[in-house]
This record gives C-alpha cells, structure tokens and sequence, in this order.
C-alpha cells in the first residue's frame, strides 16, 4: 500500500511539474479570437488598438517602435523581456502587473488558456 500510494503521488507531482509542456497550440489560437480585436500577430502587418504580437515571446518589452505604449508600459523597456513567464503573469491580469496599461482586456484568469495562449504566441514569429 505504501509503495503505491508513493507511486500515484510521484505521478501526480510529475503531471504538475510538466502541466504547461503540455499547452496546446491549437486552442491557444482558439483563445487569441478574445484578442483579435485589438492586436494582430502577422508578420509586417500594422497595430490595431494593441501592438501587433508577432514574435512577442521572448521580444522586450514595448520593443515595438510604430506602436505607442503608456508610460508605465514604456517604463519597462528595456528591463523586461516577454518571456513565457512574463506573459503568464501579464495575461492574468494586465492592470494589477502594470499599472497604467492601455489594455484594457481584463485577463485570462484560467492557467490553461494562458498556457495555450502562449504556445501558440510561441508559433507566431
């Protein structure tokens, strides 16, 4: 009995560990339709309302010069890059990580939609 209950929570913590290795990229473009309003992620294309995304992951922070951020926004370039744990942070709450955004999207407050979200982030680029 011991033996099997330290099995299952070996697997269990196992899952947890590797829950966004298994981010789906194809939902995540499911999950960008909220965004599409306001950004776009093709190569070249201009801004909307929001930045145009392409190549986001792992790009500085308000990097885009044809697009023009807040101050608080424009404070960050330079000291943080869009990394996935950045974008996660950023995607659950874009006012409570930076005060004064222009976005004015609330959040994705479910993990799963930020995780696939940023896979598919990933694939734009």
């Amino acid at each position: 009995m011991t033996r099997s209950l330290y099995l299952f929570l070996t697997l269990v913590l196992a899952v947890m560990m590797t829950a966004t290795a298994w981010a789906d990229a194809v939902v995540g473009e499911k999950v960008f339709a909220k965004c599409k309003v306001c950004h776009t992620t093709a190569k070249g294309a201009p801004n909307r309302v929001g930045p145009n995304l392409f190549g986001i992951v792992g790009k500085g922070v308000a990097e885009n010069t044809t697009f023009k951020y807040s101050p608080a926004m424009s404070a960050l370039k330079g000291k943080k890059s869009w990394t996935e744990a950045e974008l996660d942070v950023y995607l659950s709450n874009p006012k409570a990580k930076v005060a004064g955004t222009k976005m004015i999207f609330a959040g994705l407050p479910n993990k799963a939609d930020r995780d696939n979200l940023i896979e598919w982030l990933k694939t734009q680029k």
